[in-house]
C-alpha cells in the first residue's frame, strides 16, 4: 500500500509540473526550427520587410525602435501577408512591413522579447555601399566564408546574382542558403536577388524573397532607387524576349529614370567567356535596351568565376564565386580581368563615380576599378 501511495504521489507531481510547463508556454506565433532568425528584404526608400518563417499563419509582431534611445517610444508592426513554402508540413514566411523609418538611422528590432537585432536605413541622398555575390549553391563550406566576409564590409544592402540553392525544393534552400552564418548576416543587411536557373522562380523563391512592392502578388522582376542610382533586378527564369512583359518593363524603367547611374542585375550573362559562355537572349536585350538607355554596369553570375568584361561602354561583371565549384574562365577580346577564385564584390556609389572592388575569400583584392 505504501508503494502504491508513493507511486500515485509521484505521478501527481509529474502531472502538476507538466501543467505548469504547458501554462507557461507562449501563445504567440512560433518561429520555425529551420530558420530561427528573421531576415530583411525589400528595402525601398525608408521602408523594408522583416521576413519570419513560422509553422502557422497567426500574426507575428515585430517590435522596433531607434537603437540605444530608451526615450524613443517602441513601435510595433504585424504580419502584412505571408507566403507558403512547398515544405511537406505547414511552413509560412510572414512579411512584416516597417515603414516611415528615419533616413540615416540605425534601428533595433525583436520578436516576442527574444534576441534583439539591428539594421540601418541608408541616407536618402548621397553615397552608399552594397555588397554583391552570385552562385553560392552546393558550396556551403565556401559560402559560409564568403557571406561572413560580406558582412564585415558593413554595406547598406546586398545584391545577389542568383543560384542560391541547387534545386527549388525547400530542403536545398535551408541546407545551402540559410546556413547559420548567412542567417546572422541577413538579420542586419537586407538583400535583393535576381533568381538563377537552379532555384528558379516558384513557390519557394517567392516565399523566401520579397521585392520592394507592398503588393501581395509576387513580382519576378522589379526596380528601386538609391542615391544617384537606379537598380533593375531582372529574372532570366521568366520570358525575356522582345515581346515579353519583362522586356517592356526594363525599357520603361530605364527610359524614365533621371538617375545618373543605371545598374542592371540578372543571372545569365550576355557576355561571358568560359563555362556557360554568352547568352543570345540577354545579348539582344543588352543591344536593344541597355546600350541605348545608357546602362553603365551589369551584374551577373551563372559561370563560377570572376570576369570583368567591357562591351560598348557597359561593364559586364560575372560575379559567380559565391561557393559553387569553380570553373575556368577564358579570356575574350572584351575581357578586362578574370580570376578562378571564390569572391565577392563591394561597390561604393556616389554622384561622381562607381568604385568597384572584388575580393577573394581571404579578403585580398583581385580587381579594383572605377566607372566615371
Amino acid at each position: 500500500m505504501k508503494k502504491t501511495k508513493n507511486s500515485s504521489l509521484h505521478k501527481c507531481i509529474i502531472y502538476s509540473a507538466l501543467v505548469l510547463m504547458i501554462a507557461a508556454l507562449p501563445t504567440y506565433n512560433l518561429i520555425s526550427k529551420e530558420i530561427n532568425k528573421p531576415w530583411l528584404q525589400g528595402l525601398d526608400a525608408n521602408q523594408l520587410y522583416v521576413l519570419v518563417e513560422s509553422d502557422n499563419t497567426k500574426d507575428i509582431i515585430v517590435n522596433y525602435r531607434i537603437k540605444d534611445d530608451e526615450t524613443y517610444q517602441d513601435m510595433t508592426s504585424s504580419t502584412k501577408f505571408y507566403r507558403k513554402t512547398s515544405f511537406g508540413g505547414n511552413t509560412y514566411v510572414h512579411r512584416i512591413l516597417l515603414d516611415n523609418l528615419e533616413y540615416g538611422t540605425e534601428y533595433e528590432y525583436w520578436i516576442d522579447n527574444k534576441e534583439k537585432f539591428k539594421f540601418r536605413i541608408p541616407n536618402k541622398e548621397g553615397e552608399f555601399t552594397f555588397a554583391n555575390m552570385g552562385d553560392n549553391r552546393s558550396g556551403t563550406k565556401f559560402w559560409r566564408k564568403v557571406i561572413t566576409n560580406m558582412g564585415t564590409e558593413n554595406p547598406d544592402f546586398m545584391v545577389f546574382n542568383g543560384d542560391l540553392a541547387y534545386k527549388k525544393e525547400y530542403n536545398y534552400w535551408i541546407d545551402e542558403f540559410f546556413v547559420t552564418e548567412a542567417q546572422t548576416v541577413f538579420t542586419q543587411y537586407p538583400f535583393y536577388n535576381a533568381p538563377g536557373n537552379h532555384e528558379g522562380w516558384n513557390d519557394n523563391t517567392e516565399a523566401f524573397t520579397q521585392s520592394t512592392s507592398i503588393s501581395q502578388e509576387p513580382r519576378p522582376y522589379y526596380s528601386f532607387e538609391r542615391g544617384d542610382a537606379l537598380f533593375l533586378i531582372l529574372n532570366t527564369e521568366v520570358a525575356v524576349g522582345s515581346n515579353s512583359q519583362q522586356w517592356k518593363f526594363a525599357e520603361e524603367q530605364l527610359k524614365h529614370t533621371d538617375k545618373k547611374w543605371k545598374i542592371v542585375v540578372f543571372h545569365i550573362p550576355a557576355y561571358s567567356s568560359g563555362a556557360h559562355g554568352e547568352n543570345k537572349a540577354m545579348k539582344l536585350m543588352t543591344e536593344k535596351i541597355f546600350e541605348k538607355q545608357g546602362v553603365q554596369l551589369i551584374l551577373t553570375g551563372h559561370s563560377h568565376y570572376y570576369q570583368h568584361n567591357l562591351v560598348n561602354g557597359i561593364h559586364h561583371m560575372v560575379i559567380g564565386g559565391g561557393g559553387s565549384g569553380l570553373a575556368t574562365p577564358t579570356k575574350a577580346s572584351y575581357t578586362v580581368e578574370q580570376a578562378k577564385k571564390y569572391h565577392h564584390a563591394i561597390v561604393n556609389v556616389n554622384s561622381e563615380r562607381i568604385k568597384f572592388t572584388v575580393k577573394d575569400i581571404d579578403m585580398k583584392v583581385i580587381d579594383d576599378f572605377e566607372i566615371k
